[in-house]
């Protein structure tokens, strides 16, 4: 009886510092991946900022292309929206809508993961290199006070870099291909 209070008593203490460390981990859940595409600023721009495009770039969509997709408003305002549902769990259901955009500089959205319950910032940043541009990809959300999300925060950089990896590298190909047909000779 004795040998099963201590068991009792050490797994309370376990839970207890379990909760407690969660509640120490930080609120926001902040990750960016970066790529140099040879390219203008306003070819990535052009791509990046108009959801027309998206599918061309987006890994979600290479992930289940039987998803159903759907924009709406105008390209560049706030409130222009791209909405999809898959039946793909990795991908689920989902919107992207417009909050900002600064001309061949930034593009900022409001990502609502339906499927996940979760709100955060997509954010796009484009930085003038040597004859080149550096193509910023940023998530930015919080996990509120959800211990798991916050314990899930320390592992979402690994789990969540290949995917933005993936896109940025089809972005890439997308803007230099679009880059190489206006210049062509």
């Amino acid at each position: 009886m004795k040998l099963l209070r201590n068991i009792l008593i050490g797994l309370l203490i376990l839970v207890a510092v379990f909760v407690l460390t969660g509640f120490l981990l930080p609120k926001e859940m902040v990750f960016q991946r970066s790529i140099i595409v040879n390219a203008d600023k306003a070819e990535v721009f052009e791509l990046i900022s108009d959801f027309d495009h998206f599918n061309e770039f987006s890994p979600w969509f290479a992930m289940d292309t039987l998803q159903k997709t759907s924009v709406s408003g105008i390209p560049g305002e706030p409130g222009y929206c791209y909405e999809w549902e898959s039946a793909n769990a990795d991908v689920g259901r989902g919107r992207l809508t417009r909050i900002s955009t600064v001309p061949n500089d930034s593009v900022i959205n409001e990502l609502d993961l339906i499927s996940f319950k979760m709100k955060s910032r997509d954010e796009w940043i484009l930085e003038d290199t040597v004859g080149m541009v550096k193509v910023t990809w940023r998530y930015n959300g919080s996990s509120g006070n959800n211990i798991i999300l916050r314990y899930l925060s320390l592992l979402i950089d690994g789990m969540m870099g290949p995917v933005f990896n993936s896109g940025l590298n089809r972005l890439k190909i997308r803007s230099e291909m679009l880059h190489a047909y206006r210049h062509k000779d």
